[in-house]
């Protein structure tokens, strides 16, 4: 039986014996779980972004690449003139009368460049230079900008003053603007550099006359050299007045104290002939030098006559030469008593008179020997006697002058007193009188200022120079238009690849990923091309549903121009390509588009079968494998059309003829009617236009399929950047 008839004869069952329709419900479900990107999608993410706005970043760049030329040729001209010295530290210390020109000075070369630094940039040496230079009015006429900038910024300044009176009392301290001075400006444009770890220092000036810059640096060296001499004379002369007023006070002082000590000394007879030495202090060392000398006589003589006393005995008298004849006769008499005992007898006369001869000899050696003891004795008495008398009257002495000398230092304290104020006057006197001959022989000009660089008429512009304008305003543009870019992916991130649609849910996956066909006629058909058949044959093994693909396939998108219609058209025909039946139905009552595809007529379709018409309303396009439902005419009211039961019963009826039923609807977002079609269909497939759609559209999109109780079969990445010409 013809598949066409059939279908009008079963559709004309009466409504109120069609199935009720699954309509949408208070269901809400949580939220997908989120997963992360990885890095290499973050990547291609970042690419994707700053590719699809290259034209804005260039367009920005150029844009503020001539702002800033236009800048650079409203900037006057600038040139900038330099020069070097070096400052050493004066040697010379300026301590009120103290100047010390040999010792050196230690100085922190921190704390000492960084005052000469600021020395240069003082104010009043500004000022100096204005007036010697008389130019004043020059620097006061001297512009950043060319006129033609003032003559459109003065009348801005000036209502904005007026503005701000409006708000402000003229009186206000704060509303008002102080005037710039010559020096103000002069200062402004001096620059001083001290290079670290030297003594020398840079000093430059920018303005717009060459010449003028030059004179100005000059100027103020010779001003800063002068005001350092004018500094250094000032305090030599003050120095020199301080020290004549304090030199004839010092003068008059050690008159005074000479006259003082002369005086005392005379009043109590003191002499002093070496320095701090009195005549008794002499005696005294003298009569105590006497008398260890005594002293040590005295112990000599006694011990000696110890030491005579203990060594040998009496044996020191027998060298004697009296003993010594004696002692020789004695010999004589006993060798021959010795002799004549051979002959007689010891009672013999002769014998007799040997004995007694030798008895008296020994009686004369004993005699002379007592009387040499005796006499020895009574000499060492006699040196004993006159070495103690000497040593007691050197002693007696001493004790005598040392009384005179404490005495005498009692009577001298006074005198030690005026004595040390004579020297203390003279020390005085004698450093002033130094001091003042010094600052006679001190030079006064500042040889510790040389200049190193003198200063030149710049021949070369400083600013502006347009190649870095220009390159500063690409910069600046480049990074404006980038964070501009950045900051609106940031605000409303849009889907830019399959991980993108994929990070949004953890249980749906991207089926397949459609590249941009360009196509000459607007209609896009993937199938006349051999190369990309293969991806809606993908979808269609892609999508499991209790182990095969959905009878009835509901194909949407979150918003329109995302091509879900030519998703629905192709995958239809490459089911039908499988040998299978399909039944294409257009669904998108608002803005129907699959009968362009086949070049069918829409006059009679889904909407007029919905509202009475029993018309035939099924179109063959590829003979019992392809059939076409087109959307029809009838427009009143979508939502009312496609809630009639009608609807669940005709799909019923075709769910039974054909192998699969491809529903192509309106978009999610845009209008409702299309939930009700994805509550009625097996199952839903979203179709994702790469850049066409935000994320924040197509987690709204999955909410509601949720909330309408359809079932998700996954995503078609559509308009990928791989492109395929057709």
């Amino acid at each position: 039986m013809n598949k066409d008839l059939a279908l009008n004869n079963e559709l004309k069952i009466r409504s109120n014996l069609l199935s009720p329709s699954i309509l949408l419900d208070n269901f809400k479900p949580s939220k997908p779980v989120t997963k992360e990107l990885s890095l290499k999608a973050y990547l291609y993410r970042y690419m994707s972004i700053l590719r699809d706005g290259w034209t804005k970043i260039l367009l920005t760049s150029l844009v503020f690449m001539l702002l800033a030329l236009i800048m650079a040729l409203l900037t006057n001209a600038k040139y900038t003139t330099k020069a070097t010295i070096r400052i050493n530290p004066d040697p010379t210390q300026y301590i009120n009368y103290r100047i010390d020109t040999k010792r050196p000075v230690a100085v922190n070369d921190e704390f000492f460049y960084n005052t000469e630094t600021h020395l240069l940039r003082s104010r009043n040496l500004a000022k100096k230079v204005i007036k010697d230079l008389d130019i004043e009015k020059t620097l006061l006429k001297e512009k950043k900008y060319k006129g033609i900038v003032y003559f459109f910024t003065t009348p801005l300044k000036l209502l904005f003053k007026n503005i701000m009176n409006l708000f402000f009392s003229s009186s206000n301290n704060s509303t008002k603007t102080a005037n710039i001075t010559a020096d103000d400006i002069l200062l402004d444009n001096l620059t001083i550099l001290p290079t670290r770890n030297s003594r020398l220092i840079t000093m430059k000036y920018t303005s717009n006359d060459p010449i003028l810059a030059k004179k100005i640096i000059l100027k103020l060296i010779e001003n800063y050299i002068l005001s350092k001499y004018s500094n250094k004379k000032r305090i030599s002369d003050s120095a020199t007045d301080f020290l004549n007023k304090q030199l004839t006070k010092a003068k008059k002082s050690l008159l005074n104290a000479e006259s003082n000590l002369i005086k005392y000394s005379q009043d109590n007879d003191i002499i002093d002939v070496e320095s701090d030495k009195s005549i008794t202090a002499s005696n005294l060392e003298s009569l105590n030098t006497a008398y260890i000398s005594a002293l040590n006589k005295r112990i000599a003589v006694q011990q000696s006559y110890n030491i005579k006393k203990d060594i040998a005995g009496d044996s020191s008298y027998f060298s004697n030469p009296i003993i010594q004849s004696y002692k020789k006769q004695l010999a004589k008499l006993k060798f021959l008593y010795q002799g004549n005992l051979n002959n007689f007898k010891p009672k013999h006369p002769s014998m007799i008179g040997l004995a007694h001869r030798i008895k008296q000899i020994e009686n004369n050696i004993l005699l002379e020997f007592n009387q040499l003891k005796y006499n020895e004795t009574k000499t060492f008495e006699a040196s004993l006697k006159v070495a103690l008398d000497v040593e007691r009257e050197l002693k007696d002495q001493i004790k005598l002058y040392e009384d005179k000398l404490l005495n005498y230092r009692d009577n001298n304290i006074e005198y030690s007193r005026l004595k040390r104020e004579v020297e203390t006057s003279q020390t005085i006197y004698t450093g002033l009188l130094k001091r003042l001959k010094e600052i006679d022989v001190t030079p006064i000009v500042n040889d510790n200022i040389v200049i190193v660089d003198p200063p030149e008429v710049p021949h070369k512009k400083d600013s502006p120079r347009f190649k870095k304008y220009i390159l500063l305003g690409f910069i600046i543009g480049l990074f404006l238009s980038l964070v501009s870019v950045l900051f609106k992916e940031f605000l409303s991130p849009i889907i830019r690849s399959s991980d993108d649609i994929e990070a949004l849910s953890d249980n749906y996956k991207v089926l397949s990923k459609l590249p941009i066909v360009k196509s000459k006629n607007g209609i896009i058909n993937f199938i006349k091309n051999k190369k990309t058949i293969k991806y809606f044959h993908n979808i269609y093994t892609s999508i499991p549903l209790e182990g095969s693909f959905p009878k009835c396939l509901h194909v949407t998108s979150a918003k329109n121009n995302e091509g879900k219609t030519m998703v629905a058209v192709n995958l239809a025909i490459s089911i039908a390509k499988l040998n299978k039946s399909v039944l294409l139905i257009d669904a998108n009552l608002n803005n129907p588009k699959i009968h362009e595809y086949f070049n069918l007529k829409n006059s009679q379709g889904l909407s007029d079968f919905l509202t009475g018409n029993d018309k035939s309303i099924l179109n063959t396009v590829i003979k019992e494998k392809l059939f076409v439902v087109t959307a029809g005419k009838n427009k009143q009211d979508p939502m009312a059309t496609l809630s009639n039961p009608k609807l669940l019963k005709f799909l019923e009826v075709s769910s039974n003829m054909f192998d699969h039923i491809i529903i192509d609807s309106s978009s999610i977002l845009n209008n409702a009617e299309s939930r009700i079609i994805a509550n009625q269909s097996s199952a839903t497939l979203v179709v994702v236009g790469e850049k066409k759609v935000f994320k924040q559209d197509l987690e709204d999109t999955l909410s509601l399929l949720n909330r309408a109780g359809a079932t998700l079969v996954g995503f078609v990445n559509n308009m990928s950047t791989t492109k395929i010409n057709t």
